[in-house]
């Protein structure tokens, strides 16, 4: 299996480092330990489809975990083998939001006692 080109590796890296900052960068340490991670990336990641590191990526970026992933995670989040914990988007509650969900909720108990059978 042939390795992750280097410049793909590179730009994995500068994605981390947008969404991790000083984590990553503290991580990779000085210009050599930054080239034995990158060749350690480029082997660990090798076979890897662009669509999916681009799921890895997208899962690092969004995820409410502190730290960066390992090679090894990154691998298994591209798989879909390892999910991170994502951060959830609530709508505010507001009045209009709170009439909204009672009139779905009425909808909802309307229409499942409406299926159930009641037996006397």
């Amino acid at each position: 299996m042939e390795k992750l080109p280097l410049p793909w590796v590179e730009r994995i890296f500068e994605r981390l480092e947008c969404a991790y900052k000083t984590k990553w960068t503290d991580l990779l340490g000085n210009e050599k330990r930054r080239n034995i991670h990158l060749v350690q990336w480029s082997t660990g990641l090798a076979g890897l489809s662009a669509q999916e590191i681009q799921r890895a990526l997208t899962m690092c970026e969004c995820s409410l975990r502190d730290c960066p992933p390992t090679v090894v995670e990154f691998w298994h989040i591209a798989k879909g083998l390892k999910f991170l914990k994502r951060a959830a988007y609530e709508l505010p509650m507001t009045e209009e939001n709170r009439e909204i969900a009672k009139h779905y909720l009425s909808e909802i108990k309307s229409k499942i006692h409406g299926s159930v059978s009641h037996r006397t």
